[in-house]
This record gives C-alpha cells, sequence and structure tokens, in this order.
C-alpha cells in the first residue's frame, strides 16, 4: 500500500501490540536500531512479503532500550502481526490472542503471528461466587482432552466451549470449582527427547509460554478471547468458580509474574490460580492490591512457606492462599486401595494442618494417574507421547481391579 499511515511517539508501557479503534500501539525492547512491525493483510492472495506492511520505528519512539510508536490510518484489513529486529522476525510475548491454527500445526515461533483480540465483553452483572476452601471441591481438567472422547457428548469437542457444555455434569456431582491446566497460548510441537529428528506434541503445556492470551485452538469461535469470557461467565452463573494453572520458569521476574496474573484476574475475571514455579519467594504476588481477592494455590517444598502469614488476618478470616503436598495423595490413594500401615500416614495429614492455611488435599493431580487410571492400571503407558514412557511418577499406588487398561467386564465396571 501506498504510505498513507502516520507514526507518532508514544508512552513505552504497556509492553506488546494492541487496536484501539483505528490506531495501532506498538511498544517493544531492542537493542537494535533497525526495529518494528509487520502488519499482514487478509484480503491478499499472494504471498506473506506480497500482503506486508513493514513499519519501522524511528528514533524519536525510543527511550532506552524501549521503542514505542501509536501508529494511524492503517487499514483494519491488516489484522495479523509479527515483530522484527534486524533480519530476525518473532510474534509479539504480550499478545492477547494469536491466529486460530489447528491444534498439533507443525510450526516455529517464526511463522506465529499475533491478531488484534476484541477484548470488549458484555459481563452483564458477573459475581464471583468467593466460596471458602473449605467449602470447594476442585476438578483439574485438560480443556481438549476433557471433551474430546466419545463419550462426551459435546458439539464442541476440545474447546473452551465444550467445558461449557459439560458444566451441568460437573456440577451433578458437587463440583464447586475446576482448575483448568495451561490454557494460554504455547507451541505445541518441540523436539522430541528420544530423537533429535522427531518433533512431538506437547500436550500439557508446562513451559515457557504467551501468557496473555487464551490458546487459540482450545476454541471453536474465532474469537478465543470472547470464548473463554464467556466460560468464566457461566461458571459464576452456576455458583461455580474457575481457577487457572500457570506455569513459570525461575528466570521470571517478579513484576512480570504479578503482571501476568493481575491480567487475568481483571480482564477475564478468573477466581484463583494454581501457581506452579521452583521459586520459593512469592511475597510479590502477595502484596499485589490487585490480587488481595484472588484466591492462590501453591506447592508445599521442603521448607514450608509462610503463605498468608499477615498480622492484618485473624486466623478465622477468608483464606485466599492454600497448600498442596503431594504425599497426601500418595497416603491416600494407598488408603482407598487397602495398603496395610498407612492408617496413621493418613491421619497425619489432617493433625498437622495450620489454622492460619487452607489445605488440598487431591486424589489425582496434574503430574501423575487421573481418576480413572487409578483403578484401571497397575503401572503407567505413556509410550505415545514420543518420551519413552520416561515422564511421570514411577509408582502411582493404583490397582487396575483384575484388568490392566481398558475392560468390557461388568464385573470389573
Amino acid at each position: 500500500m501506498s504510505k498513507k499511515y502516520k507514526t507518532f511517539p508514544a508512552k513505552p508501557y504497556p509492553l506488546g501490540v494492541r487496536r484501539e479503534g483505528k490506531d495501532i500501539w506498538v511498544s517493544m525492547v531492542s537493542e537494535k536500531e533497525d526495529c518494528g512491525i509487520l502488519l499482514y493483510s487478509s484480503k491478499g492472495k499472494g504471498s506473506d512479503e506480497e500482503n506486508r506492511l513493514k513499519i519501522a520505528f524511528s528514533q524519536e519512539c525510543r527511550i532506552g532500550h524501549v521503542y514505542s510508536m501509536k501508529i494511524e490510518g492503517v487499514p483494519v484489513h491488516y489484522n495479523e502481526y509479527q515483530l522484527y529486529k534486524g533480519e530476525e522476525v518473532f510474534v509479539d510475548a504480550y499478545g492477547t490472542c494469536y491466529g486460530a491454527y489447528p491444534y498439533g500445526t507443525d510450526m516455529d515461533e517464526t511463522q506465529m503471528k499475533g491478531t488484534f483480540a476484541e477484548l470488549e465483553f458484555d459481563w452483564k452483572i458477573d459475581r464471583k461466587p468467593a466460596l471458602k476452601f473449605s467449602e470447594s471441591i476442585f476438578y483439574g481438567l485438560h480443556v481438549r482432552g476433557f471433551t474430546m472422547g466419545k463419550d462426551s457428548k459435546c458439539c464442541h469437542k476440545g474447546t473452551f466451549a465444550g467445558v461449557q457444555e459439560k458444566l451441568d455434569y460437573l456440577e451433578k456431582f458437587g463440583v464447586t470449582s475446576i482448575i483448568l491446566m495451561p490454557a494460554y497460548e504455547f507451541m505445541e510441537k518441540e523436539v522430541s527427547a528420544v530423537s533429535t529428528n522427531d518433533s512431538i506434541l506437547n500436550y500439557w503445556g508446562y513451559k515457557p509460554a504467551y501468557y496473555y492470551a487464551p490458546k487459540a485452538s482450545y476454541a471453536s469461535s474465532e474469537n478465543p478471547c470472547a470464548e473463554f469470557k464467556q466460560l468464566v461467565k457461566a461458571c459464576h452463573e452456576k455458583g461455580m468458580e474457575l481457577f487457572m494453572q500457570f506455569y513459570f520458569p525461575v528466570e521470571m521476574s517478579d513484576v512480570e509474574t504479578v503482571r501476568i496474573l493481575e491480567f487475568w484476574a481483571m480482564e477475564y475475571h478468573v477466581d484463583g490460580f494454581q501457581i506452579m514455579t521452583e521459586k520459593e519467594n512469592i511475597s510479590a504476588i502477595e502484596q499485589s492490591p490487585i490480587l488481595a481477592e484472588t484466591k492462590l494455590i501453591f506447592r508445599a517444598f521442603e521448607k514450608e512457606h509462610e503463605y498468608g502469614r499477615k498480622a492484618s488476618e485473624p486466623e478465622n478470616s477468608q483464606k485466599r492462599f492454600c497448600i498442596y503436598h503431594d504425599n497426601v495423595m500418595r497416603d491416600y490413594r494407598r488408603f482407598l486401595k487397602g495398603d496395610d500401615f498407612v492408617l496413621d500416614a493418613f491421619l497425619y495429614h489432617f493433625s498437622k494442618n495450620d489454622k492460619s492455611k487452607a489445605y488440598m488435599n487431591s486424589i489425582a493431580d496434574y503430574h501423575s494417574f487421573r481418576l480413572a487410571d487409578l483403578v484401571s492400571y497397575n503401572k503407567k503407558h505413556n509410550e505415545a507421547n514420543g518420551e519413552g514412557n520416561t515422564d511421570g511418577p514411577e509408582d502411582n499406588f493404583s490397582w487396575n481391579c483384575g484388568v490392566e487398561g481398558p475392560t468390557d467386564d461388568a464385573r470389573i465396571l
């Protein structure tokens, strides 16, 4: 297109790319002066380069290593984008929506594009249930896996809309709160640990990711942002809560961690988070005023954290910090299975609960057998995921009830 657009210096934060009306705002970090945005048109019929608009930052747009500008006059059909530094082309790490690529698409991050998400949503009157931990029954699920089976009876299998279809089912057996395994955007394909020549599907998403966007391939519509919000709204209408798991690598800054959680709490009305990290210091999350009423679930370390230990928070107040222990799950399973000499361990977990905190006591969790597996298998069978059956714990304290795996035996079922 002929150059009809105009660029102006802008404020450096927030980082990322967004469209507001007819204007596009871009802010990125770059040590190179040759940097900017690549905009792609949905109207073109040729290659990406033929339908691409390249807009560079001027030096007037730079503060330190942050480049920021407002672009006016770009037609709305330029609705996908990437960023560049010199010859390097990459996707915006702060994007709020990405292209609707089919699930399992084999591509790398140089092929991935951001899109301009419509974040406006009519929440009407949306009230969080604000349930006490002591009144909660949690059900953890994988968005795709939960509704892909032939017995799910879902119209929108493998999607946020599919999970919404199953809320009545979950409600019937007492679930008050669902926890979504990573449902933000992440790359699905990665190099196999067994063979570097093969790529495998990263089904779970416990890896560094694009934390500000719902996973596009988990959406049945072209607007994953609206579909996710509709799921949260539907949960709240039933008096149910929606929690999200977030995996954060150790090297991620506390500032960025808090910013991500605050974004989901404000933009998507999420009720709480299960934080997956090896960091032992989570004081930055505790101190966020925006997250003051957001529930937080943490894994206990060898030296237990002082979560929620504040003088202003009496023992009988509404607890918002919850701790879960892996060893509780193992002892629960052994007790259920009828192992000898386990009653003392089973009772110990109740006697040691600190009244200033809440505790999540799980029979199944994200990193080992699900509920159905506990009564179907004596050992793990992860051969299909390309990791040579090496992932996951070896002993799941399960019992196959007489037949290893699926069976039609009515007595065993």
